[in-house]
């Protein structure tokens, strides 16, 4: 992805005489190794949509993945669970309106915080809590499938 973005960006300045940045801060990737983070890892991504008022509800955000995940549209790339047990806490289909129902809940402010500087590590890890310095505990999303 970041050298499809610099190319584009070479290509853009050498066109128009410009320089500088295009495509705002860099992006990051993060090893999520435990299910609870990856479960909200995956809620904060498919929530930031809802937080920029660019939709009312998770699932209507028409660039999302989320519906072809619900089996509700269908999309050419095929969207696969993730291995080594991280999708424990992602729901089989008789949970998906439990699931949808904890999407559109949002993420506590000191919540969401954290979950956002963890993604920007190279290793999925909480911060403490701002105010208490206690370390953030997420509950997990429901019960686990079975």
């Amino acid at each position: 992805m970041g050298n499809l973005l610099v190319s584009f960006t070479k290509i853009l300045h050498a066109r128009n005489r410009m320089s500088g940045r295009l495509f705002g801060t860099r992006f990051y990737a993060s090893l999520v190794s435990d299910p609870n983070y990856f479960a909200h890892a995956l809620k904060y991504v498919y929530r930031n949509p809802v937080k920029a008022s660019l939709a009312q509800a998770v699932e209507d955000y028409p660039f999302s993945t989320l519906p072809s995940i619900f089996g509700d549209t269908f999309v050419a790339v095929p969207i696969t669970r993730p291995l080594y047990g991280l999708d424990c806490y992602l729901p089989k289909s008789d949970q998906f309106e439990e699931f949808r129902r904890w999407l559109n809940k949002p993420h506590q402010s000191e919540e969401a915080h954290a979950i956002q500087k963890a993604l920007r590590k190279k290793e999925f890890r909480l911060s403490k809590d701002r105010k208490t310095r206690e370390r953030i505990i997420l509950e997990p999303p429901f019960a686990l499938s079975e």
